[in-house]
């Protein structure tokens, strides 16, 4: 993955979705545990889980029961329902239900699209999640961040994101960061820490 600093044009933007799944998959095998920090309609989670395969596991949260229900359904209509725990919590509270090293973290912040708009992933708990995570990475683990500065609240959490990231990039961690689109102010960032 190539890392560019904010205000580097691209001749178009990126698919960020395709990126991070290709990136996370290349981290994430048979038999890992991984999280799920942020269900949302599930789409990383299903990825998640077919990566980890029968003998993984993945960990999610939502603070929607709406995700968590959503997700409960596409996951049990693809017979992967049984290696994923799925909570209606805040990410903030993963140190209650990981208790293991697991091979990547994923966080896509903001809301749940389709949903209503004011119920938001906020900095506060974004950087108590992350810090609670960091320390659960095993060898080589990722915990990937992908923050949208385009809501009210998104760019305060966006750029404590970044602050946080590049403070734990001081510390053993190599960190990669891309915009989607460069050239606009609320497109989404993506933030990937590698212990």
């Amino acid at each position: 993955m190539k890392s560019f600093a904010k205000g580097t044009s691209l001749k178009a933007p990126v698919r960020l979705v395709a990126m991070v799944h290709a990136e996370l998959h290349q981290h994430v095998g048979h038999g890992d545990t991984v999280v799920d920090a942020t269900v949302g309609n599930g789409y990383d989670t299903l990825a998640l889980a077919e990566w980890v395969g029968a003998s993984g596991r993945v960990i999610g949260f939502d603070i929607e029961s709406k995700a968590i229900a959503s997700a409960r359904e596409k996951l049990a209509s693809l017979n992967l329902l049984d290696r994923v725990q799925l909570h209606c919590d805040c990410h903030s509270q993963m140190g209650q239900y990981v208790t293991t090293s697991v091979a990547a973290i994923v966080f896509n912040l903001g809301y749940l699209p389709g949903s209503d708009h004011a119920r938001i992933t906020h900095a506060s708990t974004t950087l108590a999640a992350m810090e609670s995570a960091l320390p659960r990475l095993k060898p080589n683990g990722v915990l990937s961040v992908v923050a949208y500065p385009g809501h009210a609240g998104g760019e305060e959490e966006r750029d404590a994101v970044a602050e946080w990231m590049n403070n734990q990039s001081k510390n053993d961690y190599t960190l990669k960061s891309i915009i989607a689109d460069p050239i606009s102010e609320h497109s989404p960032e993506w933030f990937l820490l590698q212990r």
